[in-house]
């Protein structure tokens, strides 16, 4: 009875890392999957006093310990407050799209700890994305809710998929 209740103690935390590990995947769609008002995201947003900025890296691994084809896309976003004040845990970043002409790598983000990262930037690193060409530009949009959960946009534009050997 003992290994039955201890079976049973363990379900929810392993029901807990299964909807994790799903969680984190983040699909590749179409662009009738994305918010309609994409194109009119601007560089930069202010929420209440706060002004943001975006500043982003996208890479593909293809060092002699990966696959011959290479690893997947990688994404790390930094989202800066642009006057250097410290950004409330009240504005969230939950929501990404990196549009590649008419397909679509998106996801929706937690919230991940840096403690290296200033704390006037929110960093988001975001793994397991598509196998797109190295050497192609890119669009990146975040999505970020205020205290209030009203939604603001962020853009940044032309970002190149690198290549590390």
């Amino acid at each position: 009875m003992i290994g039955l209740a201890m079976i049973k103690s363990l379900c929810p935390l392993a029901l807990f890392f299964v909807l994790v590990g799903f969680s984190c995947k983040t699909p590749t769609t179409s662009l009738i999957d994305i918010p309609s008002n994409l194109s009119s995201v601007t560089k930069e947003v202010t929420i209440s006093s706060y002004d943001f900025t975006l500043s982003a890296t996208l890479w593909r691994d293809f060092q002699p310990i990966s696959p011959p084809d290479g690893k997947p896309l990688i994404l790390v976003a930094d989202i800066i407050e642009s006057n250097s004040k410290t950004i409330p845990s009240s504005i969230k970043v939950d929501s990404f799209w990196v549009i590649n002409g008419d397909q679509i790598w998106s996801g929706i983000l937690s919230t991940e700890e840096h403690p290296t990262t200033p704390l006037f930037t929110r960093r988001i690193t975001i793994g397991d994305g598509p196998k797109w060409e190295t050497g192609i530009y890119v669009d990146l949009v975040i999505r970020i809710l205020d205290s209030e959960n009203n939604i603001h946009w962020l853009k940044q534009e032309n970002l190149l998929i690198e290549r590390t050997q």
